[in-house]
């Protein structure tokens, strides 16, 4: 292991993730001093990806992650069994992945200690670090206006299955950030530039100010308050010329 090329590695890293990366690295170091098992807090897809690179300079040290196919997962090094468990949360009104994130958020836990939400309904499970669940359990008891009952279903995995994106199209002038976002919003390219240069609005997982910038089919776009899209086909051009396009909505 070269921790000089390490840290240039780190250092040539985007800054929005730096940091984070700084921890994974650490618990790299940990895993390889102690020779024990060792787990990171949840992740964004963008880091995940990032550590491939870091887990190359560190020999004998197998890495894994968890969940398998979610957006956030933490990794388990040295076959580290997942920290994690599935809270049970259910009310009396429909439940929205927003309201639902932001009274957990609300109780004072990070959100790095917060995996997937899954929502049916009146019900959604969201994953969590063990070691808060009970806290949770005991500060959230209001989403918005309802009341809501939190169980630890003491479980690693999900009971409820993931809701299947909304399939629907769109037609750009052209594959433009911003085009794609005033399409998602339902709001004029102005707004959505507005919305973009704020660093409201990721693609594939990063902050992306460049209102200009092409979107690619299989790219995704996160809108803060709107939700994640993924640009799924292009599908043609339309008599008007503009590029028709198969989307997908993920609640």
């Amino acid at each position: 292991m070269d921790r000089k090329k390490l840290i240039d590695w780190l250092r040539g890293q985007p800054e929005e993730v730096r940091a984070t990366l700084r921890q994974v690295l650490d618990a790299f170091y940990q895993a390889e001093k102690s020779g024990q098992p060792v787990t990171t807090l949840f992740l964004t897809p963008d880091v995940v990806a990032a550590t491939q690179s870091l887990h190359a300079h560190f020999d004998g040290i197998d890495v894994d992650v968890h969940p398998e196919g979610a957006e956030r997962q933490i990794l388990l090094l040295r076959e580290s069994e997942p920290d994690v468990t599935i809270l049970k949360i259910e009310g009396t009104e429909v439940l929205q992945h927003r309201a639902l994130l932001g009274s957990i958020l609300g109780t004072g836990v990070s959100r790095d200690r917060i995996g997937d939400i899954r929502i049916q309904e009146f019900r959604a499970e969201v994953m969590v670090k063990s070691s808060i669940a009970g806290f949770i359990c005991e500060q959230l008891s209001q989403v918005g206006r309802d009341s809501v009952q939190v169980t630890d279903l003491h479980t690693i995995d999900f009971t409820l299955s993931e809701q299947e994106p909304s399939e629907f199209t769109v037609n750009v002038s052209s594959p433009r950030l911003d085009a794609f976002t005033s399409q998602f919003m339902h709001v004029a390219r102005d707004k959505a530039q507005t919305k973009i240069k704020k660093g409201d609005v990721k693609l594939n997982h990063r902050p992306c100010l460049d209102v200009k910038k092409t979107v690619d089919v299989g790219d995704t776009i996160s809108i803060r308050g709107t939700g994640r899209f993924q640009v799924e086909e292009l599908l043609g051009t339309t008599k008007k010329g503009n590029e028709r396009y198969r989307c997908f909505h993920f609640v």
